[in-house]
């Protein structure tokens, strides 16, 4: 894809998503939620040895200008700068937390991840309500601002290995045909994004563009099952290296759109 970090987006008559890479996982697996008060013990050198660190930048999609969009898991935020959209959020080590992404005027985007002892990069681009609404009018779709989004990008790693770090290796990606996602409850307009990157499909798997979207989906919880092309290993974003793709308890929240990732690699 031409243009891919995290976010999913609606470009010419579509979604864009994009990512970066982490080995945490995205699913909830019996860990405490970051809306916890943070242990707040510090170290002989002024570091809390109980949290992690999460960092990137936010910009705007349709021309890469900065955002001083508000970063959060619960009430713990942080501001990114006006200056160059970069920012940093301190994160409990080993618990799942849930991040949202706000600004006056774009889409608020909302992600499930699990921290491990890492520090990890997640940068993103954001889309105004102006642009998600004309661009979403283009496939059929009036934008109900009391539903949300379910979003999966597909993506392979062209060093066909996966990482052993929590670099950012959104350079080594592509999206990947041959995938799918099935969600229940069903709800909203399920479509792919074709290999033109112009328009949407009303049938899958996913092409090279590896996105599907479920839009105006009803807000609440749903069970994910991701499905992987044949002759590829895969994992969900964020899970880790060895586990399979399985099935992913997620929340759609109204006026935002829930995404995840699955990574693969040709078995």
């Amino acid at each position: 894809m031409a243009r891919h970090w995290i976010s999913f987006l609606f470009v010419s008559s579509a979604f864009l998503a994009g990512c970066e890479d982490s080995e945490t996982a995205a699913h909830h697996d019996g860990g405490h939620d970051a809306d916890t008060q943070m242990d707040a013990t510090m170290d002989s050198g002024g570091n809390n040895p109980n949290t992690v660190q999460i960092h990137g930048t936010i910009v705007d999609f349709a021309n890469d200008a900065p955002l001083a969009a508000t970063v959060c898991a619960g009430s713990n935020c942080a501001t990114a700068s006006a200056s160059n959209g970069a920012y940093t959020l301190d994160l409990p080590k080993n618990s799942d937390v849930t991040l949202t992404i706000e600004l006056t005027a774009y889409k608020k985007q909302v992600s499930y991840l699990h921290t491990d002892d890492e520090d990890f990069v997640y940068s993103t681009q954001m889309i105004s309500n102006v642009v998600f609404s004309l661009n979403a009018n283009l496939i059929g779709v009036d934008v109900d601002a009391t539903k949300g989004s379910l979003n999966m990008y597909a993506y392979k790693l062209t060093n066909g290995e996966f990482p052993d770090d929590n670099d950012d290796v959104s350079a080594g990606t592509e999206g990947l045909p041959g995938a799918s996602y099935t969600a229940s409850p069903v709800s909203g307009k399920l479509a792919w994004l074709n290999a033109d990157g112009l328009s949407y499909s009303t049938s899958g798997p996913t092409s090279s563009q590896g996105i599907q979207v479920a839009a105006n989906a009803d807000p609440g919880s749903y069970a994910v099952t991701v499905s992987p092309p044949e002759g590829y290993d895969c994992n969900t974003r964020w899970m880790r290296e060895g586990s399979t793709a399985g099935t992913l308890d997620l929340e759609v929240v109204a006026d935002a759109m829930t995404f995840f990732w699955l990574r693969c690699v040709e078995n």
